[in-house]
């Protein structure tokens, strides 16, 4: 019998690996990539990008500390490929600008074409099992909640990055209240390879949204 050439490709129908093709991780093969309209196509490739690169340094043993800072560079990187004017850590106004000390400061301020974006993000980590999947986002929603009212911003996004099993399903004593204020604005994505499983969410403001306690309407 004679023996295949394993530098050769090894041509497996469609139909036979379809089904373990994992849904919102990359388009099937041959199909033509979906192409959002902005903001959405921006924060589309940031999920992306962020998958990505914290998977590279991960594969690397990186020996870093994983904090939010660590995907600011990625996601400046991403918002000026698309051509938005971006500023990081932006005062931000209404009355969190008049408290005592440091004032508060929304993560990214990014404008194409007259929209103004303002982006939170969340690295959701735990220290141990009794505060596994704990999602502390209050800070975060009223930042943003702050900004639209100011009208530093048209549209206020959240973006949470995390493991699988840390952001597939959230855990908190105030997140319910809070993640109801937003909408998901895009799938989660996850890269898959085979090891941790990165992965990012995307939320958006809800229109209705107020720092009163629930969202209005």
């Amino acid at each position: 019998m004679k023996r295949r050439d394993s530098r050769q490709p090894v041509n497996i129908p469609w139909e036979q690996w379809a089904p373990l093709w994992k849904e919102n991780t990359m388009p099937r093969p041959g199909s033509k990539p979906k192409v959002y309209s902005e903001p959405f196509e921006a924060l589309f490739r940031i999920q992306r990008g962020l998958a990505g690169h914290v998977s590279f340094l991960s594969t690397c043993d990186a020996n870093i500390v994983f904090t939010e800072y660590l995907l600011y560079e990625p996601i400046l990187s991403i918002l000026r490929h698309r051509k938005y004017d971006v500023a990081c850590e932006v005062p931000c106004a209404g009355p969190a600008a008049k408290a005592v000390g440091d004032p508060q400061r929304i993560d990214f301020v990014a404008t194409k074409g007259g929209q103004t974006i303002a982006l939170e993000i969340k690295w959701l980590r735990w220290g141990n099992e009794a505060n596994r999947d704990y999602l502390d986002i209050v800070r975060d929603t009223e930042k943003l909640i702050e900004a639209r009212n100011a009208k530093q911003a048209g549209r206020c996004f959240l973006c949470v990055f995390g493991r699988h099993s840390q952001i597939a399903h959230f855990r908190g004593a105030n997140v319910q209240a809070q993640i109801e204020k937003f909408d998901e604005a895009l799938p989660p994505l996850y890269a898959d390879f085979r090891r941790t499983i990165f992965g990012s969410r995307i939320f958006e403001l809800k229109a209705g949204a107020s720092n009163r306690g629930a969202t209005k309407g």
